[in-house]
């Protein structure tokens, strides 16, 4: 590619990106591939580590993969970009696949300049996941005499589920969304965009964004109100539907941007989420011994147990090539509420995480081993706890739960609302 102007745009425009923020290393890399590919040169791991990534001469690509590290993050963070900030961009930058050279193509989802029609991406998908969600409820309404007798309630005085099937007080469905938000320039509608940033994913998360922005800058950011369901919320009313149909009880449903702290004094609540859209929860799960951490990658779960004054740490992970064998973790966490009431979250890091959290509180064999479980540790299932399980194997295929720690939470634990 020849046009030095055009070259000069695109990774002005990457420099400014939300994706490419604090991200200097990684544009550098990507200057480096440029200027390789435009002299016909495709280097080799060895020169991008010393000349692009500041290694010795000693680098060895088979004892050291960072180069493929750092190609495999650059070509992700490339496709980040286009799939949000820039998808109105006219020409797009890749990296193919098992190469170190770049590629220069026409954007396929550039819109054309005399298109009338405004494509708001975050209600397509919104759209899109009510759809889903009206899909299982006719198919519950097709087919409900087998879906029940293949999902069996749960009794109502059952431990872990009597507060919520056997009680006066009101359950709340919270389903964990994404956090979205929006950006304008000069206060021209026109230029609005809606933007969805994995390092985003609360009002903390924003506010710490928003002070690391120049505030001569000509760009507002505000919240959205989109949001975006995951495919585990259809599968939850799914899950959820029959247990509380088989005691003739109603629950109501939010997303977690919308819960506000009187939901938290006036029902019972289970969470249904990943870890990133926890939201206000996020606060409830501060003093418990299972932790979890996003940032830096991979994604962890930290087990702090103060008995044995020990710290265990457990990664996520997910290979490379087919067939994608995964590791991921599981929380459940049943808390005392602050109005005599109860809070029961299910979250993982990704969809199979969340999935089996879903399942071992609402498929009645996959309680019972839960339940197993929490006597063996207890001698009896605890009014509230916390439990952790690790889940791996092949998506679609074969999926391995295995239990790893469980903690009896008190009930004094505390619970502030303001």
């Amino acid at each position: 590619m020849d046009d030095k102007n055009l070259v000069k745009t695109i990774l002005g425009r990457l420099e400014n990106s939300e994706e490419f923020y604090n991200s200097k290393k990684y544009l550098d890399l990507l200057k480096y591939l440029i200027e390789k590919t435009e002299k016909g040169i495709s280097p080799k791991e060895k020169d991008i580590a010393t000349e692009a990534l500041e290694k010795g001469d000693d680098f060895d690509p088979i004892i050291d993969t960072s180069v493929r590290v750092y190609i495999y993050r650059l070509r992700n963070k490339l496709k980040n970009y286009y799939k949000n900030e820039g998808h109105l961009d006219k020409v797009q930058i890749s990296i193919p696949k098992g190469e170190y050279h770049v590629e220069f193509s026409k954007h396929k989802n550039n819109t054309d300049q005399n298109h009338k029609y405004h494509i708001n991406l975050p209600l397509i998908i919104v759209t899109i996941s009510l759809l889903m969600s009206l899909s299982a409820l006719i198919y519950l309404r097709h087919d409900y005499l087998s879906f029940r007798e293949s999902l069996k309630p749960i009794d109502a005085h059952n431990d872990i589920w009597a507060p919520f099937l056997n009680s006066e007080r009101s359950t709340l469905l919270v389903l964990g969304d994404h956090f979205f938000y929006a950006s304008r320039e000069n206060n021209d509608y026109s230029t609005e965009k809606h933007i969805r940033y994995h390092k985003i994913n609360n009002m903390a998360d924003f506010n710490e964004f928003l002070a690391h922005k120049q505030s001569s800058s000509n760009i507002q950011y505000f919240k959205d109100d989109e949001y975006f369901l995951d495919q585990y919320c259809v599968e939850t009313l799914v899950y959820l539907n029959p247990i509380f149909y088989g005691v003739r009880k109603n629950f109501e449903i939010k997303t977690a941007s919308r819960v506000k702290w009187d939901d938290f004094r006036n029902y019972n609540i289970i969470f249904v989420g990943s870890f990133k859209t926890l939201g206000i929860f996020n606060t409830f799960l501060n003093n418990l011994h299972i932790k979890y951490e996003l940032f830096p990658l991979p994604n962890k779960i930290i087990i702090a147990d103060s008995l044995s004054n020990s710290i265990e740490i457990f990664n996520t992970s997910i290979t490379k090539q087919p067939p994608l064998f995964r590791r991921e973790y599981s929380m459940i966490a049943k808390m005392p509420g602050p109005n005599n009431n109860v809070i029961l979250v299910l979250c993982g890091f990704n969809y199979i995480g969340v999935e089996n959290a879903l399942k071992t509180m609402t498929i009645p064999e996959r309680l019972k081993k839960c339940e197993a479980n929490l006597k063996k540790e207890f001698g009896n299932i605890p009014s509230f706890f916390e439990i952790v399980y690790q889940v791996e194997g092949f998506p679609k295929n074969s999926m391995y739960c295995n239990f790893l720690a469980a903690f009896e939470i008190p009930e004094s634990y505390s619970i502030s609302t303001p």
